[in-house]
């Protein structure tokens, strides 16, 4: 069993271990937005920590001159609700939309192995819709396969957005 803490871990060594690769082959230079935690003391031990404010989405960086806003989510179910985007990370991530950037997030669905890069502007039409969530049954065109590197999430949002 997991712990909280640990929740999302699985799929950030991934995305960690593309970005490497990105970086390393001069493709993208993507990293991780860190959350800045305040630690709360009790007699000299830690009592409890809190998020000091709210984050933007989980990694931000540039392909070429192209910004990059990205959030990870990991789900052990075959729906990702759309409460698991809370609405300061829709924000950031519709704000990148507009701006140009490539938005999108990128789902572990751990139950069935799959890792999906879904364009931020799908989520958000989905979301003006009557669903509450994706489900997994949504479709395979947003599958990421190998490319370049273990979880080459970018080249399918860009593939994804040419097509669008």
């Amino acid at each position: 069993m997991s712990s909280h803490a640990n929740r999302g871990s699985a799929l950030e060594d991934l995305i960690e271990a593309q970005n490497a690769v990105y970086r390393s082959r001069g493709i993208a230079v993507v990293a991780k937005v860190p959350t800045p935690w305040k630690v709360q003391w009790r007699g000299g031990k830690i009592a409890g920590a809190f998020p000091e404010r709210k984050g933007i989405c989980d990694y931000v960086g540039c392909v070429g001159a192209r910004a990059v806003g990205i959030e990870a989510k990991e789900t052990e179910i075959d729906r990702l609700a759309w409460d698991k985007i809370p609405d300061h990370q829709r924000d950031w991530l519709s704000a990148y939309d507009r701006a140009g950037a490539i938005a999108g997030v990128v789902i572990l669905w751990a139950g069935r192995g799959e890792v999906w890069a879904v364009p931020w502007r799908d989520i958000a039409v989905a979301m003006v819709g009557q669903r509450k969530s994706l489900p997994w049954q949504a479709g395979s065109r947003y599958r990421v396969t190998q490319g370049v590197g273990v979880c080459d999430y970018l080249a399918r949002l860009v593939e994804l957005e040419r097509a669008a």
